[in-house]
C-alpha cells in the first residue's frame, strides 16, 4: 500500500499535466513549465483597449535604420547610414536635435561595419555590427569593442541585444537561436535550434525571433512558422523558465513560411510577431504589421495584411505567461515596419510609414510615436 501511495505522489509531482482551465493548461517537464492557452475566450470577455498618442514626429523621408531610447533622460537615439559613413543622432524627448556623431565604416577601433542592431542600456549605447558589439557612452565616445570568435553568424535584418551582468545576449543567430557571450567574446550559453545544422535554410526561418529583457530574464518570440505563436522566458544561464504556445483567431492566418522563388528560398506571408517588450509586470507583443510578402516570377510583392485593419499588442503576465488583454494600435497600418520600445511608462513606436501612391510606388517616411495606454 505504501508503495502505491509513493508511486502516485511521483506521478503527480513529475508529470505532468496540470489543467487550470480549458483555455490555459500547464505541463511541467523537468522544471520547465509548458503552457498552452487559447486567447479567444479572453478576448470576448473584454473590449480591446487603445493607445493615446502623446507626441508624434514625422521626418520628411526614410532617414534612419535603427532606434532606441536612453531611459535615464528620455533621449531618443537614431542611427543612419549615408554612403561610407554611419551617423548617430540624439534627440530630446520633445524632438529637438541635440547631438550628432559621424562614424566611419570600417574595421578599425570605433568603426562600424554592416550594423545589425542598437540598444541603450544603463547610459551606454550598444551597436551590433558584423564583427562585434561596439560600446559608446552618452556623449557617443567609443568605449570598447566586444568581438565574438566566429562561433555564430548574424541575420541580415535586425539583431536584438540584451545585457545582463556583463553578459551579452544576441538574437537571432545561426546556428543558435540566442547566443550569450561574455566580455571577452567567448560563448557562455546558447539556446539550441530545433533544426539540424545540415538544413541551414530551414534553420534561418526557425531561429528568426525578437528578444528583450528585464533585470533577471530574457524573453523571445518568433517570427515564422504556421501556427507558431510562442513566447519563451529564460534565466541568465539561458535555462528555460516557461514556454507558452498560444492559439487564437490569427494564429493560422498571420505567419511566415519558407517558399522557393527561382534560385532562392524566401519568406512568404506576414510575420507571426513584430516586436516584444516588457515592464515590471507584463509582456507586450506587437503583431499585425510589416506587410504581407508574396512572390511573382522571382519578384517580391508587398501588400497589406488583408485579415486586419491595423496592428495590435497582446499583453501577458510575466510570471505565468497568462494572456491579459489586447490593445489596438489604430495609427499603425498593416504595411508599416515597426520597432517598439516601452520605457518610463511610455510606448515608443519607430515606424517606416509605408503608403502606395497612385502609380503603385511606395512612399516611405520615418515617424516616431510616443503613446500611453488608455484605461
Amino acid at each position: 500500500m505504501k508503495k502505491i501511495i509513493y508511486l502516485l505522489k511521483v506521478i503527480v509531482l513529475t508529470s505532468v499535466f496540470v489543467s487550470c482551465s480549458n483555455n490555459y493548461q500547464v505541463e511541467n517537464n523537468n522544471g520547465v513549465r509548458k503552457i498552452f492557452q487559447n486567447i479567444e475566450a479572453k478576448l470576448n470577455e473584454k473590449k480591446s483597449r487603445k493607445l493615446k498618442i502623446i507626441k508624434k514626429k514625422v521626418f520628411n523621408k526614410k532617414m534612419f535604420r535603427y532606434f532606441t531610447i536612453d531611459c535615464n533622460n528620455d533621449n531618443i537615439l537614431f542611427l543612419s547610414k549615408n554612403g561610407n559613413n554611419y551617423s548617430l543622432f540624439q534627440y530630446t524627448n520633445d524632438f529637438r536635435l541635440k547631438k550628432t556623431k559621424m562614424i566611419d565604416e570600417g574595421k578599425g577601433p570605433g568603426d562600424l561595419q554592416k550594423v545589425r542592431g542598437m540598444e541603450n542600456i544603463n547610459k551606454k549605447t550598444y551597436i551590433v555590427d558584423n564583427l562585434a558589439i561596439k560600446v559608446f557612452d552618452q556623449n557617443f565616445k567609443f568605449l570598447e569593442s566586444i568581438p565574438w570568435k566566429d562561433k555564430f553568424k548574424l541575420y541580415r535584418d535586425k539583431t536584438c541585444i540584451s545585457v545582463l551582468d556583463n553578459n551579452y545576449f544576441i538574437a537571432p543567430t545561426i546556428p543558435f537561436v540566442v547566443s550569450n557571450i561574455n566580455k571577452y567574446g567567448s560563448i557562455e550559453n546558447t539556446v539550441i535550434s530545433k533544426i539540424s545544422k545540415n538544413n541551414r535554410i530551414k534553420m534561418y526561418g526557425w531561429n528568426a525571433c525578437h528578444m528583450c529583457n528585464d533585470s533577471k530574464y530574457v524573453y523571445i518570440t518568433f517570427r515564422e512558422g504556421k501556427g507558431r505563436y510562442e513566447i519563451r522566458k529564460y534565466n541568465k544561464k539561458l535555462d528555460p523558465v516557461w514556454i507558452t504556445n498560444i492559439k487564437g483567431k490569427y494564429t493560422d492566418k498571420i505567419y511566415f513560411e519558407q517558399v522557393k522563388t527561382h534560385n532562392s528560398v524566401q519568406p512568404k506571408g506576414a510575420a507571426n510577431t513584430n516586436s516584444i517588450v516588457v515592464d515590471d509586470r507584463y509582456i507586450y507583443v506587437l503583431r499585425g504589421t510589416g506587410g504581407y510578402i508574396s512572390w511573382n516570377k522571382g519578384k517580391m510583392e508587398y501588400t497589406r495584411i488583408k485579415e486586419l485593419n491595423n496592428g495590435f499588442i497582446d499583453v501577458f503576465k510575466k510570471k505565468d505567461a497568462r494572456f491579459i488583454k489586447r490593445v489596438d494600435v489604430e495609427f499603425l497600418n498593416t504595411m508599416d515596419r515597426v520597432h517598439m520600445e516601452k520605457k518610463n511608462g511610455k510606448f515608443y513606436f519607430f515606424v517606416h510609414k509605408i503608403k502606395k501612391d497612385k502609380d503603385g510606388k511606395f512612399d516611405i517616411k520615418d515617424v516616431l510615436y510616443v503613446v500611453k495606454l488608455q484605461y
